[in-house]
């Protein structure tokens, strides 16, 4: 049977269309990509950031791969980082199955050898220097990154410009991206305008042992100290370190000379010692935040309080700082709950104090200030509620009383029972550190206007 040319070729236009518009779309088979550059050089350290376009008739990301990540590394987001000398190809793929690739090729050899022009640079304070990082003549990447272990000391920019900020040393160090590191010294002097030996004007007795120290200002001087002298040695020595070994009764000056021709002068007076000395208290509780003043008491072969010792030099150390402090006089603070010791060393005899530091309520409220009742009214008993600050205190002890037992008593918990007798009573809380509050009990016949809401 033969079917006219027009007809058949009318069918099979009918039977494609229908094809087409039955099968499911295949996104993506068109898809290309598109790079700006197809090959990039870099130097060893350089980054390079990819630009593409994507033709597509849906959105969809594009992933990136290095073929020699020891040559050339690429992040997620197309930024290529050159490593080594050499070559690579950064390849593109879209979801779709789109490719392009970018051909790098790293140029140079690595920086394998780096030191620095200086080992040790000697500033005033002010003043300016710099740094400069040398490598293998033939490496390519020779940037660093500076850094300065105290910035307080001195400080260093990018390009390796020194300046000196205070007094001290710091380590300058360059690093670079291969990993070489290398590092200086530098020392700032700043000169002082004065020295005072410390302490200053002190006494002790006979036999004691003082290790003197100095103070510069400006504070930060880099002055160092010379040598010490005495004017009278059979009162007083001081060894080369500033060591003062009090000799006989009477005064001596104690001086001290420094590298920059800067001296300074305390008085040191040496009476007779004592036997003993000991502490008042030797013990105590104090409440945190709270100071107490040590008093020494110095003895004699009897046991006696000997007077004149008022002015001895006294060094104080505490055990737990965290715990209690003491100052250069004697005066504790209680810092945090715990136990400290504090000593105090004299002329070679040493006391102590044991300070016991608690955290105590400063403040008590109640959770009721007044409370009505009528007389004639059948009444459970009240518990009344405390609340402390701070809330977990050492001591959380809380004491009820009550000013008039034959309205209202109290027990020991705070509960609150009335006799049902006419009358007032105050109900007072206090803590262990002495904070108080107060609950007034009104048992009234009728009750007043301004107690109806209570």
């Amino acid at each position: 049977m033969k079917t006219p040319s027009g007809k058949l070729a009318a069918l099979t236009i009918l039977l494609l269309s229908a094809i087409l518009l039955l099968a499911p779309m295949r996104a993506g088979t068109d898809d290309y990509i598109t790079v700006s550059a197809r090959s990039v050089k870099m130097n060893i350290g350089d980054t390079y950031d990819i630009d593409y376009t994507l033709y597509s008739n849906m959105r969809q990301a594009v992933t990136y791969t290095s073929s020699n990540e020891g040559v050339a590394t690429v992040d997620s987001q197309g930024v290529v980082t050159a490593k080594n000398p050499g070559s690579a190809a950064i390849r593109l793929i879209s979801r779709s199955g789109a490719r392009a690739q970018v051909a790098i090729e790293v140029a140079g050899k690595p920086a394998d050898r780096m030191e620095l022009s200086a080992d040790r640079i000697v500033l005033d304070k002010g003043q300016i220097s710099g740094l400069k990082a040398v490598f293998n003549k033939d490496a390519v990447d020779t940037r660093v990154v500076w850094h300065s272990e105290n910035t307080d000391v001195a400080t260093i920019d990018a390009m390796g410009r020194i300046s000196a900020v205070g007094g001290g040393e710091t380590i300058i160090t360059a690093t670079n991206a291969g990993g070489l590191s290398a590092s200086a010294t530098v020392k700032v002097n700043v000169k002082g305008d004065v020295v005072h030996p410390t302490p200053e004007d002190l006494t002790v007795g006979v036999g004691a042992s003082i290790q003197m120290d100095c103070y510069y200002l400006p504070s930060d001087a880099t002055d160092e100290i010379k040598r010490w002298t005495s004017s009278n040695t059979s009162v007083a020595t001081v060894s080369a370190d500033g060591v003062v070994t009090a000799k006989g009764v009477g005064q001596s000056v104690i001086s001290v000379f420094t590298e920059n021709g800067l001296s300074g002068s305390t008085l040191i007076a040496v009476g007779p010692s004592a036997s003993d000395f000991e502490l008042s208290p030797s013990a105590v509780t104090i409440e945190r935040g709270h100071t107490l003043q040590l008093s020494p008491r110095f003895l004699d072969a009897q046991g006696n309080i000997s007077e004149g010792y008022e002015r001895h030099y006294i060094e104080w150390t505490t055990t737990t700082p965290d715990v209690a402090t003491v100052d250069e006089n004697g005066m504790v603070t209680g810092v945090s709950s715990g136990l400290a010791r504090i000593t105090a060393r004299c002329d070679g005899m040493t006391a102590s104090c044991i300070v016991t530091v608690q955290v105590l309520p400063h403040a008590i409220a109640l959770d009721r200030s007044e409370i009505w009742l009528m007389q004639a009214e059948t009444r459970e008993p009240i518990q009344l509620t405390a609340s402390l600050t701070p809330a977990d205190p050492d001591d959380a002890t809380v004491i009820y009383a009550t000013d008039n037992p034959m309205v209202a008593y109290v027990d020991p918990d705070g509960c609150v029972t009335m006799t049902g007798a006419f009358g007032t009573a105050v109900i007072t809380a206090t803590t262990a550190s002495g904070a108080q509050a107060s609950c007034t009990i009104n048992v009234v016949t009728e009750m007043p206007t301004e107690a109806a809401q209570n």
